[in-house]
């Protein structure tokens, strides 16, 4: 039963979130500044108040959350580089979220060496609301938001895998379907969403 109500509790947040999201495409330019402003503040805010790393390296730098009001501020805020994260994962993760119910992920990338990446739930969720964004766009063009097909190709346990692995385990997805062909020769995997 629990399992049951915290899909159902997930599904609604992404509903709830996605609801907002489905307009977006067709603001003004002026409002789409607006709120991407809005968030960037949100965001960097958050940051320098909650993850160690960014506030260490804003304070060194003589930045303060403050001093981001637009997306083009951001030139300023510090750069991450992959030596950065792989030497020390736990200086990233937000003291507001400890890290409970998040979703570990180890990518190599494209240097082969292994990053641990934690991922809070509500932030995948987030994610997923967004993504509504361009479905709607892409229903535009199509003229029809039902009945269309999409192709991911990745490798076998690649992040998008342990992406809708966790949606699969947190929600109900029913845009997230079982990989539909695998080919052995590359070790590639052909994705089908509806």
């Amino acid at each position: 039963m629990t399992n049951l109500l915290h899909k159902f509790f997930w599904n609604c947040f992404t509903l709830w979130q996605a609801r907002r999201e489905y307009g977006l495409p067709f603001l003004s330019l002026e409002e789409i500044r607006e709120l991407q402003n809005r968030r960037v503040r949100a965001i960097v805010a958050h940051a320098y108040a909650t993850v160690p790393f960014y506030h260490e390296a804003m304070d060194n730098a003589g930045l303060r959350a403050c001093d981001f009001q637009s997306a083009e501020d951001l030139a300023q805020f510090p750069t991450v580089t992959g030596e950065d994260l792989a030497a020390n994962p736990g200086r990233f993760l937000s003291r507001r979220h400890p890290g409970d119910g998040s979703l570990s992920i180890y990518p190599s990338g494209t240097s082969g060496r292994a990053r641990h990446i934690c991922y809070n739930p509500a932030a995948l969720f987030l994610t997923m609301a967004y993504g509504f964004r361009q479905r709607v766009v892409l229903a535009h063009f199509l003229g029809s938001t039902l009945g269309y097909r999409e192709m991911i190709v990745v490798p076998p346990r690649s992040v998008s895998f342990q992406l809708r692995d966790f949606y699969e385990a947190h929600s109900w997805a029913p845009c997230l379907r079982k990989a539909a062909w695998r080919t052995t020769s590359r070790q590639s995997t052909l994705l089908n969403r509806t």
